[in-house]
């Protein structure tokens, strides 16, 4: 996760040391060829693949990449189009969710969004990723402990998923 802290206040230390864990952790990864990835994030410190290029610049390794998450990723920024695009050779996997948009009298909700009703255009998302003809792995994330039937709507997200696919000729 993008995150050097959550609950604490962000300074120059935590900055510090996430790039120190980074670092340390992509070495690591390296050294066994594995690769990291980075989740764009709820928080604005890992909240756009620009503001994840800056690490990738400086960890400068091809094992270091990025995860989008959609959700989060349609939250903070206004242009996900040109955000994809910006971070398409280093995508590993893509989170698909919903949230609803930070605003300056809203901040966000990045959990419990039913697909559909939050801000993100997955139709755009996918005609962009079928245009730039990315490969890689999907993973859908959701909340379902609340339900009464979680794998009906496990079923019925990957299905709705699939429709804006192929709304978006992206294939499925």
């Amino acid at each position: 996760a993008g995150y050097d802290v959550y609950y604490e206040e962000q300074d120059e230390i935590t900055v510090k040391r996430f790039q120190e864990g980074l670092e340390w952790a992509v070495e690591l990864a390296a050294s066994n060829q594995v690769t990291l990835a980075v989740e764009i994030m709820d928080t604005q410190f890992m909240s756009s693949i620009s503001r994840w290029k800056k690490w990738d610049k400086l960890i400068n390794s091809p094992w270091f990449t990025v995860y989008p998450d959609l959700g989060n990723l349609s939250a903070w920024n206004d242009n996900v189009v040109e955000e994809l695009k910006l971070g398409i050779d280093k995508i590993s996997a893509i989170h698909l969710k919903d949230t609803y948009k930070v605003t300056e009298t809203c901040k966000g909700q990045f959990r419990d969004v039913p697909f559909g009703e939050g801000c993100v255009d997955f139709v755009s998302c996918f005609k962009t990723l079928a245009e730039l003809n990315y490969r890689g792995a999907f993973l859908i994330e959701m909340w379902t402990e609340k339900s009464e039937e979680p794998i009906a709507e496990i079923i019925n997200a990957r299905r709705w998923i699939e429709q804006k696919m192929k709304e978006g000729n992206f294939p499925c």
